[in-house]
């Protein structure tokens, strides 16, 4: 083999080494950050709003706070106060 092959060799296996590196790192990452996510449903407090799960259900519908995803309270709100 003469030295540009060689160094050719040397860069190739350097950047796969550097590769593997980086997916190994990135899934011990991925890995860690779901294992500190508490599963789905067990927090009982809505940090944006401070109030736990049961206080939004004892609240009437009208003056619940707008949630994400909630399509249908969010609608029954934002009509009630809009036709005002």
């Amino acid at each position: 083999m003469d030295t540009s092959a060689k160094s050719t060799f040397y860069s190739i296996i350097g950047f796969l080494s550097l590769a593997v590196g980086i997916a190994v790192a990135s899934l011990v990452l991925v890995q860690d950050a779901s294992a500190n996510q508490e599963p789905r449903g067990a927090r009982s407090v809505y940090t944006s709003h401070g109030m736990t799960r049961e206080e939004i259900r004892s609240t009437n519908i009208l003056y619940r706070p707008s949630r994400p995803g909630h399509f249908y309270g969010n609608t029954v709100r934002r009509r009630h106060w809009h036709h005002r």
